[in-house]
C-alpha cells in the first residue's frame, strides 16, 4: 500500500510539482489549495504524513497545524512546513505548535523526498517502539538530519553533523558547534544519546559526547589513561574506561 500525503499549497504550478515527485517516488498524493480545505481532507483520508505551506488564504499553515494537533485523529501525523520565510520567530513558532521539520525554497528533489522518508522513519519507530533507554529501542536523528536548536533566544536550523561535542552542565547541557557557537538546553547527556546517530556521536566521559569525525587524535596520558583531542579547538577530553572499548575499534587505539 502506498504511502498517503497531504499537500497544502495554494501556488498551483509549485503544487502540481511537488505532486508528480512525490508520486515519481510511489507516494498516493492529495492536494488542497488552502488551510481551511487542508483541514477538512486532513480528517477526512488521515494522511502518513502531511507537507504544508505557511502562507495561505483561509487558514495558515501554522493554523492548520495547531488545528489538527487538537484532534486524537490527527495529532500523530507528522508535520512538514513548505515554507521561503526564514525568520527566526517563525522557526520558534512552528516548534511550539509541533512542527517535525521545514523545508526550505527553493529546494532539490532529493532534499523533499528525504525529509518526507525521515519523518516517516521517526514515526513509525514512534508507533512500534517506546524508548526505555536501549540503543535498539531509540528513535534518532541522521547526520545529514536539521535539528533546530536555540541559541541567544533565537531558534536556529543546523545539521546534526555540525554539532562537535556535548557537555553536561549541571541540569543543563551546553551543545558546541562547528562555527563556535553554542546552546545551552535544559536536556541531559542520556537524552542526546537517544536521538543523535550513534555511528557518530559517542560518550567518552559521564559529562561528554562528541563527534568521533572533529577528533584530531587519541593519546595516551602518563598515567595510563586516554584522552581525545579535537581538530578545530585543540580542545582535550578525557576518556572514562567505560567508554574506551568503542573508541578503540573506531580508532584502532
Amino acid at each position: 500500500m502506498k504511502t498517503k500525503l497531504l499537500l497544502i499549497e495554494d501556488e498551483l504550478d509549485l503544487a502540481d510539482n511537488i505532486k508528480s515527485i512525490l508520486e515519481l517516488n510511489e507516494f498516493d498524493v492529495t492536494t488542497a489549495q488552502d488551510g481551511a480545505m487542508g483541514i477538512t481532507l486532513a480528517k477526512q483520508i488521515i494522511p502518513d504524513i502531511i507537507i504544508s505551506d505557511i502562507l495561505m488564504p483561509k487558514k495558515s499553515g501554522y493554523e492548520v497545524l495547531e488545528v489538527l494537533s487538537k484532534d486524537e485523529k490527527t495529532s500523530h501525523i507528522p508535520f512538514i512546513f513548505l515554507t521561503a520565510k526564514v525568520e527566526h520567530k517563525d522557526l520558534r513558532k512552528g516548534m511550539e505548535l509541533g512542527a517535525d521539520d521545514y523545508i526550505f525554497k527553493p529546494f532539490q528533489s532529493r532534499e523533499l523526498i528525504n525529509a518526507v522518508n525521515a519523518r516517516l522513519k521517526r514515526a513509525n519507530l514512534m508507533k512500534s517502539k517506546a524508548f526505555d533507554g536501549n540503543e535498539e529501542n531509540v528513535n534518532r536523528y541522521k547526520q545529514d538530519d536539521n535539528i533546530i536548536l536555540t541559541i541567544n533566544k533565537y531558534s536556529n536550523i543546523i545539521k546534526v553533523n555540525k554539532i562537535i561535542y556535548i557537555v553536561a552542565e549541571r541540569q543543563y547541557s551546553k551543545v558546541v558547534l562547528s562555527d563556535g557557537k553554542s546552546a545551552l538546553l535544559r536536556k541531559s547527556l542520556i537524552y542526546w544519546e537517544s536521538i543523535l546517530p550513534s555511528s557518530l556521536f559517542i560518550r567518552v566521559h559521564r559529562n561528554t559526547i562528541i563527534n568521533v569525525l572533529e577528533v584530531s587524535s587519541i593519546t595516551k596520558k602518563s598515567d595510563g589513561k586516554y584522552k581525545t583531542i579535537m581538530k578545530q579547538s585543540g580542545l582535550e577530553f578525557e576518556i572514562s574506561r567505560r567508554y574506551m572499548k568503542k573508541l578503540r575499534e573506531l580508532f584502532l587505539v
